[in-house]
């Protein structure tokens, strides 16, 4: 499973917002269930240069810890640039077509998000990745 950056910084947005605590609780679980070895945690080269950016020292400290779980990393290859360039022309940002490229390349199951735009524009173009919210992690392992 792949983690877009909103997924390891959700857990420090404001909580009074009931979606972010939901998502939050969600994505905490499988953070649990990740230190247990139940499930298995990518992350990449565009995890780390996004991660870099975040201002606020406190939360980047915080974010570092989250993102130190996972299992390996992926680094820079052209494969990765050439798939993120499709996924650009099919309408995909810049930075999440780095972030799918690069979960596509290392050929995880879950590309996690919490933002709706990325998820319906995945589910339109149809990727070899399912992108999905914290909480569906969550209701398939239930399943």
């Amino acid at each position: 499973m792949y983690f877009d950056n909103n997924v390891y910084n959700r857990p420090f947005d404001d909580q009074r917002i009931l979606r972010n605590r939901a998502e939050t609780l969600a994505i905490l679980e499988l953070f649990e269930r990740i230190k247990a070895g139940r499930l298995e945690l990518i992350s990449s080269f565009v995890v780390q240069i996004e991660h870099s950016r975040l201002e606020d020292s406190s939360r980047r400290e915080r974010v570092e810890d989250l993102i130190s779980l996972a299992q390996s990393h992926i680094l820079s290859k052209p494969e990765i640039f050439a798939e993120a360039h499709n996924l650009v022309e099919k309408g995909f940002g810049a930075a999440d077509a780095l972030h799918l490229a690069a979960a596509e390349c290392a050929g995880v199951d879950r590309f996690v998000t919490c933002d709706d735009k990325l998820l319906r524009r995945a589910r339109r173009v149809g990727l070899s990745v399912e992108v999905v919210l914290p909480q569906t992690v969550l209701e398939e392992e239930l399943r």
